[in-house]
């Protein structure tokens, strides 16, 4: 059949003495698991056209009925060379790929067709531009809008006053000076924080240069959406963990 698929490499793991497994988000099909025999070995030809992050042309045969499947071969589209140079490049967008590898399933054609475009973007920008925190960030936010769980950041989400004063990641969202001791609060926040939380969470892919004008978005405000998804994904992101060392 040799079937022709494009797809971003979202992880590798060794599987036995020379082959791997990859994890592969394919456009406009989903997330599916190929195994690639040989490919450790020093004369592979697949070996440089699977590593995470790449976009590459995947063949192999498809069947409907199957999640995991044996790579024929692949060739490099886009090689987004920049991340591996750079360990703060390459552990965010473990990050980031981390989250697609665990949350998108292959039962609802629009998100997989949303996912494939917000990665597609995000990790181009990341081997491109120097807004990494920024760009996981973005990431994060449009992952929870798309996946239905983001923040309510129009107004507290509990009485529904316009004056905010702090977030709630257990309430989801914004919360007022009145309901400030009714929830737990992220602490060690600021009112700059809150502005970028919002601002963040309004945010599409095409204010991604406009964002970029804003203050830099730092490590605070990362942690804040790692937590904020954490907690209502009740999923535990271990990348983040060396993340957070880095930062």
């Amino acid at each position: 059949m040799n079937d022709k698929y494009l797809g971003i490499i979202l992880k590798q793991s060794d599987y036995k003495d020379n082959d791997a497994i990859i994890s592969v988000l394919l456009k406009g099909l989903g997330r599916f698991s190929l195994s690639c025999k040989g490919v450790r070995k020093l004369t592979s030809k697949n070996s440089m056209n699977i590593r995470p992050f790449l976009s590459s042309e995947l063949i192999f045969d498809y069947n409907e009925n199957k999640t995991m499947f044996s790579l024929k071969n692949a060739s490099t589209v886009k090689n987004r060379r920049y991340i591996h140079e750079d360990i703060i490049k390459m552990s965010l967008s473990s990050l980031i790929c981390q989250i697609v590898d665990l949350t998108i399933h292959n039962d609802d054609i629009y998100i997989i067709d949303e996912a494939y475009k917000i990665l597609d973007f995000i990790l181009d920008k990341m081997n491109e531009d120097k807004h990494e925190i920024l760009l996981t960030c973005l990431f994060i936010a449009l992952f929870l809008k798309l996946l239905g769980i983001n923040p309510n950041v129009d107004e507290c989400t509990l009485c529904s006053n316009k004056k905010v004063v702090g977030i709630s990641i257990e309430e989801g969202g914004f919360v007022c000076e009145d309901c400030f001791n009714k929830t737990t609060i992220y602490d060690g926040i600021n009112v700059d924080n809150i502005r970028k939380f919002r601002i963040i969470n309004k945010a599409e892919l095409i204010n991604y240069e406009k964002l970029c004008e804003i203050d830099e978005y730092n490590k605070t405000d990362l942690d804040i959406l790692v937590k904020f998804f954490e907690f209502h994904f009740e999923i535990k992101l271990k990348s983040y963990e060396f993340v957070s060392v880095l930062l």
